[in-house]
């Protein structure tokens, strides 16, 4: 709001507890009830009409679903009415106020919870949203997740706290004898959405792989999806395998019940999950009581027992220990973990609700039928090679000589992929855990971005260096070494620059030389920060769209803005001579420039799916994977691609040869080595 109010209607404001986007909410006192409240309030958005009418239509449906519920486990609706915002008239509403918060902050904050209390947590959740699907209409939530459960600390051993269930701004009502139901587009929360609702489809299954989703994520602290950027969940929910609790914590939870329970809670086709979300509460409730009472009868404490404690890290110093001829198929994570925490999305929500956006494809495999259309000619090329590996790679980036071939993985150790298929662990500290490397310009050392900081791997000695690059909080996503032996690190709002040779790797200290402030830009993706093939020129493209250059000789650093677009730059290119360098953005578009001429930009715009990584060959072609399968070819001065590669996702070109690595169109952790 503009300036504070001190009444809304008959209530006193006391305090803001969330302010901006389209709706406030604000700590109230009721003086009839003498009590302290809670209030939403839409708040209107100055010239847009349209905008404001769809945001009232919700808040109104909202608060005519939320008191037509009578649950124990639902927040209940006190009051609501209209008031006024200078001329504007705007609805309100009232609830209880929980001062404990939701139970992602109780989580933050909270002593040790058991299995037993998690698997209480989750049967309550199944309860409340059972008593959704039962009622007539039936309701969907769409947005299950820990932010939305208030909470009162109840503290018994069977029981952490008391649930209550709340935002109902995008909620469904699905019509009589409608099993799924289309709707406008995705609305939701990605880390926790079903894959049908992701295509745009309502059903009461979804709330139970929501649920799944976070049963998941209390169990362990972690996600059941590795992904490098939150865009990549649209793909990680529709096609990846999940994984299970007792590959995320293996400590924690044993392979057996409570794997299978949330496995089928996981399941992809809604069909193939429990017949309703009580049934998957209950069954995850008997899987976790029957491991504890085997865990009492046997008087031990291998599993279960562990407690997980929210916001705990590694110790300083320790690491997994792996080796590459055994290949364990089971991560060796440790069993208090950093939790992953459900992130706040107020950009785009109207009282936690976004507004619709145009579906990217009507049918899930949508862009796989566009990319094999007619439009495309089946690059002639030959495969080399292939290297299988256990986990699905995450990003791909090949030696400066082109002899060796880099691949950063989800939940596992970084690659490096050598000839004759032979493969080498980096093992540094954190390592399941890895984001992004990048090479030294002879190609013997690696540089791995892990929570905490950047670390160095002897690729000749296969061995880490001691020297440890500290950064606080999760890893780094961009990173780039030139070869005139600069690293660039793209940390926050700024890219730090550090003057690095095989010698200062020998010590425990660096100092950076100097520092690139971007308060404009930030890095959220892997692969959107590289040096020039000369080492001059430092390309790099920001979460809002910007793409820009600077160019670094020593201590005289000059900055060149490409453009400003309107959408996430997802990745950037140079091609191995210099003389080309390219963006991709996630609204379906590439930019390309020639050095000579940056001022022309080339577009390939309308693509059939959405750009994950990109790569130039030798002679100027432009390799783009698409998200789902595909990955096209074409010159960047042709309005559109006009050649397909097999592959999806992933793409990297050779430096020196006319090689080029992808992922498999077929197998998660297959990556394919075609030259042509």
């Amino acid at each position: 709001m503009e300036k504070a109010p001190r009444q809304i209607e008959r209530y006193e404001c006391l305090k803001p507890l969330k302010e901006g986007g389209m709706g406030d909410v604000w700590l109230v006192r009721d003086p009839l009830r003498r009590d302290t409240l809670v209030l939403k309030l839409m708040c209107p958005i100055k010239d847009d009409e349209r905008l404001n009418e769809e945001a009232k239509r919700r808040f109104l449906r909202e608060i005519e679903l939320g008191r037509s519920l009578n649950h124990p486990h639902i927040l209940s609706i006190l009051d609501s009415g209209w008031t006024y915002i200078g001329t504007q008239r705007v609805p309100y509403l009232v609830v209880p106020y929980k001062p404990e918060g939701s139970l992602l902050n109780l989580a933050k904050r909270a002593q040790p919870w058991s299995l037993v209390q998690i698997a209480d947590m989750i049967l309550q959740a199944a309860e409340t949203l059972w008593y959704l699907h039962r009622h007539k209409p039936q309701i969907v939530h769409r947005d299950v997740k820990p932010a939305n459960f208030l909470v009162e600390s109840v503290g018994s051993a069977r029981r952490a706290a008391k649930l209550y269930l709340c935002d109902f701004g995008i909620a469904r009502m699905l019509h009589r004898g409608v099993e799924v139901e289309e709707a406008s587009g995705f609305i939701g929360t990605y880390e926790f959405a079903a894959p049908e609702q992701i295509d745009g489809l309502v059903c009461c299954a979804s709330d139970q792989y929501s649920l799944a989703v976070m049963a998941c994520w209390l169990l362990t602290g972690r996600y059941p999806y590795r992904v490098a950027d939150r865009q990549e969940y649209r793909d990680a929910h529709r096609h990846l395998a999940p994984i299970l609790p007792s590959r995320l914590n293996p400590q924690r939870i044993p392979a057996g019940a409570i794997d299978e329970v949330i496995h089928r809670g996981l399941a992809k086709k809604p069909e193939e999950r429990f017949p309703s979300v009580l049934a998957f509460g209950k069954a995850l409730y008997s899987a976790i009581e029957a491991l504890t009472e085997d865990m009492t009868a046997a008087g031990a404490r291998s599993y279960g027992e562990v407690i997980w404690e929210p916001g705990a890290m590694l110790a300083p110093g320790t690491s997994a220990n792996f080796s590459v001829q055994e290949r364990d198929e089971r991560e060796i994570i440790a069993p208090d973990v950093m939790i992953e925490l459900d992130p706040e999305i107020t950009s785009e929500r109207i009282l936690d609700e976004p507004l619709p956006e145009p579906r990217d494809a009507e049918d899930p495999l949508e862009e796989h039928k566009q990319a094999q259309g007619p439009f495309y000619t089946p690059l002639p090329v030959k495969l080399v090679r292939s290297y299988g590996i256990m986990v699905t790679p995450r990003s791909l980036l090949w030696s400066p000589t082109g002899a060796l071939l880099g691949c950063t993985c989800y939940d596992y150790p970084p690659l490096i992929l050598g000839p004759e298929r032979k493969t080498q662990l980096i093992q540094v500290r954190s390592a399941l855990e890895a984001a992004a490397l990048c090479w030294s310009p002879d190609g013997n050392i690696v540089a791995v971005s892990v929570p905490g900081g950047l670390a160095f791997w002897d690729v000749q000695r296969q061995r880490p260096y001691p020297l440890m690059l500290p950064y606080e909080g999760r890893p780094v996503k961009a990173l780039d070494w030139s070869r005139r032996d600069c690293l660039a690190v793209w940390h926050g709002s700024q890219i730090d620059l550090y003057a690095i040779t095989p010698e200062t790797l020998s010590g425990r200290l660096l100092d950076r030389y100097e520092t690139i402030m971007t308060p404009d830009m930030v890095a959220e993706t892997v692969g959107v920060m590289h040096w020039s093939p000369k080492g001059s020129l430092l390309l790099a493209g920001g979460q809002n769209g910007m793409v820009a250059c600077w160019r670094v000789e020593g201590r005289t650093i000059r900055r060149k803005v490409l453009i400003e677009a309107q959408r996430a730059v997802t990745a950037v290119a140079w091609s191995p001579d210099g003389r080309w360098l390219s963006a991709a953005f996630c609204d379906r578009k590439v930019i390309s420039w020639h050095v000579d001429n940056v001022t022309r930009p080339y577009l390939w715009t309308e693509l059939p799916g959405s750009p994950r990584s990109i790569s130039l060959t030798g002679d100027g072609r432009l390799m783009l994977a698409l998200r789902c399968q595909a990955v096209l070819v074409g010159s960047p001065t042709e309005s559109a691609p006009d050649a397909i590669l097999p592959g999806r996702q992933l793409v990297a070109c050779s430096p020196t040869t006319n090689e080029v690595a992808v992922l498999s169109e077929t197998r998660e952790n297959l990556i394919e080595i075609f030259k042509g």
